[in-house]
């Protein structure tokens, strides 16, 4: 079992446009999300999303704890995703080179999403990883 912590709960407020901001003009949005997450807490969602059994702990005080405790939603986090990857990959393979290749693929698959990464698209863009760009990884 793995734990995880979060010292610092943030909310992510995800704002989507048609096009790019201009500044000093009214910005309309086509779409707003709100995210919880914090490094523990992305983490252990993207081992979920691999099959890796986690448990997020961690600290929930003021406006941020309070929605928290109500609805538990994760935040993306590319860099958390890579974390995750690569603790799953070597979980799963015992390889730290599957572990760093499983790394690149979570952090990318989050990287190009709106939340953390599924396990399908992670498993879908380390499947898309030749034998040869597996290698130069390491």
């Amino acid at each position: 079992m793995i734990y995880t912590v979060t010292f610092n709960p943030a909310i992510d407020y995800i704002v989507r446009m048609n096009g790019p901001l201009a500044p000093g003009m009214t910005n309309r949005s086509i779409s707003e999300d709100c995210y919880f997450g914090g490094k523990g807490i992305n983490v252990s969602t993207v081992l979920k999303n691999l099959d890796i059994e986690s448990t997020a702990l961690g600290f929930a005080a003021g406006f941020t704890g309070e929605a928290i405790v109500e609805s538990v939603r994760n935040s993306v986090g590319a860099g958390d995703s890579m974390v995750a990857g690569f603790i799953a990959g070597y979980i799963k393979s015992g390889d730290h080179r599957a572990a760093l290749r499983m790394g690149a693929a979570a952090g990318s698959a989050t990287a190009f999403s709106d939340d953390l990464a599924t396990g399908e698209l992670i498993d879908q863009i380390y499947g898309m990883m030749s034998e040869e760009r597996k290698d130069r990884i390491t």
